[in-house]
C-alpha cells in the first residue's frame, strides 16, 4: 500500500515540474487607442514570442511556468 502511495506521489510531483500555461494580451498605440498590427511580443530573456493579429492580440502557448 506505502509502495503504491510513494509511485502516485512521485508520478504527479513529476506532472507539476512540466507544467505550461499561455500568455495573451493586445498591444495598442497609448495615444489614440489603436490596435498594433504585426508588433513582434516576446517573453524577454528566451526565443518565445508571437506577432499581434489584425485587432492587436497575441496568444503566446507552452509558456513554462513561472516564466
Amino acid at each position: 500500500m506505502l509502495r503504491h502511495f510513494l509511485l502516485a506521489f512521485f508520478v504527479f510531483a513529476s506532472l507539476q515540474g512540466f507544467s505550461q500555461g499561455s500568455i495573451a494580451g493586445r498591444v495598442t498605440d497609448a495615444k489614440s487607442g489603436e490596435a498594433i498590427i504585426g508588433a513582434n511580443v516576446v517573453i524577454q530573456g528566451t526565443t518565445q514570442g508571437s506577432p499581434t493579429d489584425l485587432e492587436g492580440n497575441f496568444l503566446i502557448n507552452n509558456v513554462k511556468e513561472g516564466v
